[in-house]
């Protein structure tokens, strides 16, 4: 239903309740993949393996070999000098924009194809791959805008979001630990599984879906 949000927030503020708790970026942050770009780096290729096996054990509902496939990418991109790498990406950005259609103004073209290679320039540097995913998926524009738009529209209802996923000590916190302790056991959102034991039952806490 189009407009289940609002009948929410007209639900909790009719019941005495100004603030909802949102799961939003619970799967960014807790079931990371860029650390099995820092494995194949040291030369653990065998644990990434096994990790990406477990992680289709796991996640049943998706094609088999959809996590190989994309660290197989990762990988790759990870490999190519960081120079060859751009101009690649700039003749890939001006390929796309060939096909915009004919409407589009130069100028608009223009300012997304700076924007698309320039989106990165500046950032800081990271201790690992792992680090910087979830530094990038907590701060990356579109994750924001989700943010910015449900809260503007719990506002219309006197209610308040709240996002603990989106804390800021524990993405710290997560960004400091490698990415194979959050997927303890090579589970996805291994760790938050495991702290959860004593709360949450069972056929919750170990669906493979």
């Amino acid at each position: 239903i189009w407009d289940a949000h609002h009948r929410m927030y007209e639900r909790a503020r009719l019941e005495g309740c100004p603030v909802l708790l949102d799961g939003y970026y619970g799967d960014q942050l807790l079931f990371p993949r860029a650390y099995l770009i820092d494995l194949a780096h040291r030369g653990r290729f065998l644990r990434a393996r096994r990790s990406l096996r477990e992680f289709d054990a796991w996640m049943t509902d998706l094609e088999p070999g959809e996590f190989t496939r994309e660290f197989r990418s990762a990988f790759a991109r990870s490999v190519v000098p960081r120079a060859v790498f751009a101009r690649l990406k700039e003749r890939a950005a001006r390929h796309r924009a060939a096909r915009y259609p004919p409407w589009y103004t130069k100028r608009f073209v223009g300012r997304v194809l700076e924007r698309q290679l320039s989106r990165y320039d500046g950032a800081p540097r990271f201790q690992s791959r792992h680090a910087e995913e979830c530094y990038r998926n907590a701060t990356t524009g579109h994750y924001l805008l989700h943010v910015q738009r449900q809260n503007a529209a719990a506002a219309m209802h006197d209610v308040a979001i709240t996002y603990p996923f989106r804390d800021r000590d524990l993405v710290a916190f997560l960004m400091a630990i490698p990415g194979d302790v959050t997927n303890l056991a090579a589970a996805p959102k291994g760790l938050l599984r495991r702290a959860l034991k004593e709360v949450l039952p069972p056929a919750i806490r170990d669906r493979r879906w």
